[in-house]
């Protein structure tokens, strides 16, 4: 009945807007409230009506980014093995091949894959405790690091996707923190954006 009722209400203001050019105070009201909790430095709100759409558009505006600073060369993106992105046609290319991803393969775009944190079946064979998350940098880890994918396409790269902390639909696969930080180390030091699914 409250949400009933505040929907009645709502739609007695206002019942539809399209965001294109447009907004409205409730819109407004809660970017302002979003922005007081989110991390210094983010100062912008992009309304999305589920996850795989929220996917497509970071990735877009990743695109977009490069195309108006000059670069619009940097359109790979560089993705986690194990990942699950979402299901338009974006999201499905970032998430790794599955039963799901299959039948649409002829309309994916290519997305380089890194090592996943996977520590439990850790793709180079070592512990978390002593590896120092050689899956992210480190040298002898063959050339899926995230560092030397990086390397390897730094004019092209227009960002890293990784669902923060756990892959979910890959099996529950939860990360070290160092890995994310990691993460945002290395894209920070390539100059490129990353995108948190």
């Amino acid at each position: 009945p409250k949400l009933n009722a505040a929907l009645a209400a709502q739609a007695r203001t206002l019942e539809h807007v399209v965001f294109a050019n447009c907004t409205h105070e409730p819109a407004v009201a809660l970017a302002e409230r979003l922005l007081k909790v989110v991390p210094p430095g983010l100062t912008r709100v992009f309304y999305s009506d589920n996850g795989s759409t929220a996917v497509e558009v970071a990735m877009k505006l990743a695109m977009q980014y490069w195309l108006n600073r000059g670069a619009p060369q940097r359109t790979r993106f560089i993705a986690l093995h194990h990942a699950y992105h979402g299901d338009t046609v974006a999201a499905m290319s970032a998430s790794d091949e599955s039963i799901f991803t299959k039948p649409f393969t002829p309309m994916l775009f290519d997305v380089v894959r890194a090592h996943s944190p996977y520590c439990f079946r850790c793709p180079l064979g070592l512990e978390l405790t002593t590896c120092g998350i050689a899956c992210l940098d480190g040298a002898t880890a063959g050339p899926h690091t995230l560092a030397s994918l990086l390397a390897e396409h730094a004019d092209t790269v227009a960002a890293v996707i990784v669902e923060p902390m756990l892959q979910g639909a890959a099996g529950m696969i939860i990360w070290p923190k160092e890995f994310l930080a990691g993460v945002r180390r290395l894209c920070d030091r390539a100059g490129t954006l990353m995108i948190a699914d």
